[in-house]
């Protein structure tokens, strides 16, 4: 063994001089000079170049000297201006938080001396998609950067995937763009996918921490810089809710409109809406009037009719209309990319046919031949009977293996039952009621008499109030109907079909009857609907509020008689309310137990909230977007955590807070003689 590790050593001996001159080669310097190099560093970033410039930053290309690589470094222009300086810094911040290899990486943030704020990424070559679109438009079918290196449009999709994984990732982070367009997406010279500049993206609401450092992406610390009253997003690709607020939030479908208005340049080289003036291209955003790719298309290109009809459906007005998800729009991507028929074109049973028999290029054959053997055999038919029937069975097999994948196409959707379940069980931990509806509802095609499907179906139903439905549902899946909770379900679908005849909506009474005969979950979802389908829905607006006055009074007995249901009664909550210009005044003084139950009273229009001498202490009560005062006085809201809390507001008007001398605390003192600039939105009144 001694003799063997001598050997060893002889081995390395011997290796020392072929080394040393490698290291040599490449021109590395000793662990010395490199230490001494890092310690004399003055300033990191040197050489710098401009990139590119746009309306709030440059790009530069610099030297990092402490690593010796070249950066692309990103500075503000205006670094004297206070909010673009907190903007340009939660992007660096949003953007460093998404590790993901899609998405641009950000290495450092800082702040120069002489260039104000910084932060640096990796310095990526290529050319980003819209000049290879360009590019392609004027029938090269090349880039000037790779002369001869020809992008199919099955390399064309390859792209597209990768953006949608980048997306798709930072969707699962709660995290949206908002600003998705070909001029955003970097193509490396090596084939890296790049999406860049999230400058404007939004952190929707329930974001969990995504970085165990300190970056905790709070949706109303990082949102500030998305609501300031401008339209933001680029015209052509910016989906109508980013124009019209009155259309709907933005939300993941926002993106994927985006992702819709990539794939369609994608197809016929052409933005979705042009037009000579900013306001003609917001004009027919707003009212949907597409042309198809191929009736925008130069020079007579063969545009699939499978991904054509994805980028229209990706592009919807309604967000209700297009993909619930970007792995629902990738995975009808993947579809045509192996050969099978897409959910959005909808294909009749020959174009179904004509793709089966591309895919099974032996069952193609076979079948040419077959009905060859047909024809023959029907002009013989007297003399070849027996050949005909052969046929017959053979196309009848062929066909038997196209009805096969069809009732199959669960697993080419990846939605198997069991993932099914998985999907249906998310959907409805967040109250997505509908959502969860619309999924069943596909699973059923295929398998309309399925007992674990129609029970499914049948509870969703019973959330969303949809009585008959849920007893059509339950009918068929009344062998499954062994847990209590879905027999109590059916016989109260029975029940309420009957209150609900005739009715724009469930009397507060009844309804509240129907929610108390469940308990834990159950009880949740369905108080959760009633609670989304008011806020969302029904109440959108202040003109809302003025135009369904009947149906808020209802919604507000509703809430009073539910309250006092869950608490007993020498815990009763006096709630007192009465119903304003542009919302509701809500008076709780002296209320105990408030706390618990502001869940069932958070999501109304609440203009004024009255909270004094009570037991009430949470303070994000300050989040509901309609609240104009609030009276905190000796209650138990500690006024330095709404202080605390002012970077969240997100609200388009001013929120004043009413206290005693004694709940002014030296820092709130302080803001209210408005020595803190007051771009924060609250002020803080001492009353008696």
């Amino acid at each position: 063994m001694a003799s063997k590790d001598r050997d060893l050593e002889a081995d390395f001996e011997n290796s020392k001089p072929a080394l040393s001159q490698y290291v040599d080669q490449l021109n590395i310097e000793s662990k010395e000079d490199i230490f001494d190099d890092i310690l004399m560093v003055d300033e990191r970033y040197l050489q710098s170049s401009m990139i590119n410039q746009g309306g709030m930053k440059k790009i530069l290309k610099t030297i990092d000297s402490l690593t010796g690589r070249p950066v692309a470094k990103a500075t503000l222009i205006d670094f004297e201006n206070s909010e673009k300086v907190e903007n340009f810094l939660k992007e660096a911040r949003l953007t460093a938080a998404l590790e993901h290899p899609n998405i641009i990486p950000v290495y450092d943030i800082g702040v120069d001396d002489v260039e104000g704020p910084f932060f640096t990424m990796k310095l990526v070559g290529g050319q980003n998609l819209w000049d290879i679109i360009k590019s392609l438009s004027k029938g090269a079918g090349e880039t000037p950067e790779l002369p001869g290196e020809k992008h199919s449009l099955q390399d064309l999709m390859e792209i597209f995937l990768k953006v949608c994984d980048a997306v798709a990732y930072a969707h699962s982070r709660a995290v949206i763009h908002l600003d998705l367009k070909p001029e955003n997406i970097q193509i490396g010279d090596f084939g890296e996918v790049l999406v860049c500049d999230w400058g404007i993206a939004k952190v929707l609401e329930g974001a969990e921490n995504i970085s165990e450092s300190a970056v905790d992406l709070d949706p109303c610390l990082y949102n500030g810089l998305t609501l300031d009253g401008q339209i933001k997003g680029t015209p052509g690709f910016m989906a109508p809710e980013q124009i019209n607020t009155d259309l709907g939030s933005k939300s993941r479908q926002t993106d994927i409109y985006a992702l819709g208005g990539i794939l369609y340049s994608l197809l016929c080289y052409k933005a979705p809406y042009e037009s000579d003036t900013l306001e003609g291209v917001l004009k027919e955003t707003l009212k949907g009037t597409l042309a198809l790719p191929s009736e925008k298309s130069a020079n007579d290109r063969h545009i699939p009719a499978s991904l054509e009809a994805v980028a229209m459906k990706a592009l919807q007005v309604n967000p209700e209309d297009r993909y619930l998800s970007v792995s629902e729009l990738r995975s009808e991507i993947n579809k045509w990319m192996r050969g099978f028929a897409t959910d959005a074109e909808d294909a009749g049973f020959m174009k179904s046919f004509w793709l089966l028999m591309k895919r099974h290029k032996a069952i193609s054959v076979l079948l040419f031949i077959l009905i060859i053997s047909a024809v023959f055999a029907v002009s013989k038919i007297k003399q070849n009977e027996a050949k005909a029937l052969k046929s017959a069975k053979d196309t009848q097999a062929a066909m038997d293996l196209l009805l096969k994948e069809r009732v199959e196409k669960g697993e080419i959707f990846d939605l198997s039952l069991e993932q099914l379940e998985s999907i249906h069980e998310s959907l409805q931990e967040k109250y997505h009621f509908e959502s969860a509806l619309a999924i069943i509802e596909k699973m059923l095609v295929y398998k309309p008499d399925d007992k674990e499907l129609n029970l499914l179906k049948a509870e969703n139903h019973f959330y969303c109030q949809e009585f008959k439905e849920a007893i059509k549902a339950f009918d068929k899946a009344t062998p499954k109907l062994e847990s209590e909770v879905f027999k109590k379900m059916y016989r109260l679908s029975k029940e309420y079909s009957l209150i609900t005849a005739g009715k724009e909506y469930i009397p507060a009474a009844d309804l509240v009857k129907l929610i108390l005969q469940f308990e834990g979950e159950y009880r949740d979802r369905l108080f959760k609907f009633e609670a989304y389908k008011f806020h969302f829905k029904i109440i959108k607006s202040y003109e809302d509020i003025r135009n369904n006055v009947p149906r808020l009074k209802n919604h507000l007995e509703f809430c009073r008689l539910l309250i006092n249901g869950l608490n007993p009664s020498e815990a009763s909550i006096d709630f007192r309310y009465s119903i304003e210009e542009e919302g509701i005044s809500l008076d709780l003084t002296g209320g105990q137990n408030l706390n618990e139950s502001m869940n069932y009273w958070f999501h109304l229009p609440l203009v004024k909230l009255d909270v004094r001498n009570s037991d009430f202490s949470r303070t994000a009560v300050i989040m509901n977007y309609y609240l104009k005062s609030l009276d905190i006085r000796d209650s138990k809201v500690d006024s330095v955590e709404i202080f605390q809390m002012r970077k969240r507001t997100y609200f388009d008007k001013t929120l004043k807070v009413f206290l005693t001398e004694k709940q002014m605390e030296p820092t709130v003192k302080q803001f209210a003689s408005n020595k803190i600039p007051h771009w924060y939105k609250i002020t803080f009144q001492v009353e008696k």
